[in-house]
């Protein structure tokens, strides 16, 4: 009796160790997409497999099998970049009596194409105005790096009589640069990616 239920129980562990199947082994069809779980390939849009038997690596475990593969996306983002941006200056020099220009070259960097603009904040004892708008050469830029932009700025209409003589590096005001891009605006579908 004894050997009759040790040879039932090894019988049964050697049936033990082999996986059961996890899905029919015949093709699945399921919305009209076939499920080829027979040879464990990945259907288009169910996924399905079958099980894998059981491995012996010192104790009984399961092998890794793949099921699904995901589709991994991103938006970009657009991005510009001025080196040394907070320490950029112009130092105007006097052409006549009342009119005054000076320029500055600044690095640009980015990944969209874009045109430039400005601000213009007049110290608040400055007499004076823009004469034109300041100038971008060039006027605008292809994505890349460190792309030299030179900005001219132009003074009519000058008067220095609130400013004391002699008086060196005066600060009369700030001028901002701005960008815009000219890319073409891509919406996207209801669906997403």
């Amino acid at each position: 009796m004894k050997k009759l239920v040790i040879v039932l129980a090894v019988a049964m562990l050697s049936v033990g160790a082999f996986g059961r199947d996890f899905v029919d082994p015949a093709v699945v069809t399921n919305d009209n997409t076939n499920i080829h779980s027979q040879d464990n390939s990945l259907a288009t849009s169910w996924c399905a497999y079958k099980a894998y038997p059981w491995t012996w690596g010192g104790h009984w475990e399961w092998d890794s099998i793949n099921v699904a593969t995901i589709k991994v996306y991103m938006d970009v983002g657009m991005w510009v970049s001025v080196y040394n941006c907070t320490g950029l200056k112009i130092k105007v020099n006097q052409d006549t009596v009342t009119t005054y220009s000076g320029s500055t070259t600044m690095k640009v960097s980015c990944n969209i194409p874009l045109t430039f603009g400005y601000s213009w904040a007049p110290e608040s004892t400055f007499i004076g105005a823009l004469d034109g708008d300041p100038s971008f050469s060039p006027s605008s830029l292809t994505p890349g790096t460190n792309q030299v932009v030179t900005v001219t700025l132009k003074l009519k209409n000058v008067d220095l009589s609130a400013y004391a003589g002699g008086t060196n590096c005066q600060f009369i005001g700030t001028l901002t640069v701005k960008v815009k891009p000219t890319l073409t605006v891509t919406i996207p579908s209801s669906g997403g990616c």
